[in-house]
């Protein structure tokens, strides 16, 4: 089912607790979504830690390639976190805190990162620091989760070559 169409009847009885046990856990279905997200959050921290301070495109593209393997390991889960993000209008805050989060761990190897969060929101190289994080969500849901058919080698190389002239350019 959709997360839209999930209740927490739903989910109580594929869980096989009682409702107040979920209730113990829970307030509502956003709360298990937000729940998931705290499962995902470790695997992405480990991926990004695993970028090079400098990369070179090819690294970069490797970075990039297993970003996408990331997210076809949990497919499931990057297409819950659109349906939520899409339905969930408190979700926002949450999305950006993670950001910020990989912005941080990034910022304490590759300094423009450092340097933009430092700027803070009205910062230009904040709001550029931002996109690239975007980007990259944003291609890897769209190949994996949506099924974008396209050429993939074409959109990784642009990106790695746009995230390596991003670091080299502000450094």
């Amino acid at each position: 089912n959709s997360y839209v169409a999930t209740t927490v009847d739903m989910i109580i009885t594929i869980a096989g607790v009682s409702r107040a046990t979920f209730y113990k856990y829970f307030t509502n279905r956003y709360d298990v979504a937000k729940g998931l997200l705290d499962l995902f959050i470790p695997k992405l921290d480990v991926l990004f830690d695993g970028l090079p301070d400098r990369p070179t495109v090819l690294e970069a593209k490797e970075f990039l390639y297993a970003l996408l393997k990331l997210y076809e390991a949990n497919r499931q889960f990057t297409c819950l976190l659109g349906e939520v993000s899409g339905s969930e209008p408190d979700f926002f805050p949450n999305m950006m805190a993670i950001h910020d989060n990989l912005l941080v761990r990034l910022g304490a190897r590759i300094p423009v990162f450092a340097r933009a969060l430092a700027g803070g929101p009205d910062s230009r190289l904040y709001v550029l620091a931002h996109l690239q994080v975007f980007h990259l969500y944003g291609f890897a849901n769209t190949v994996v989760s949506k099924g974008w058919q396209i050429n993939v080698e074409a959109g990784v190389t642009y990106l790695a070559e746009d995230l390596v002239k991003f670091i080299a350019d502000n450094e």
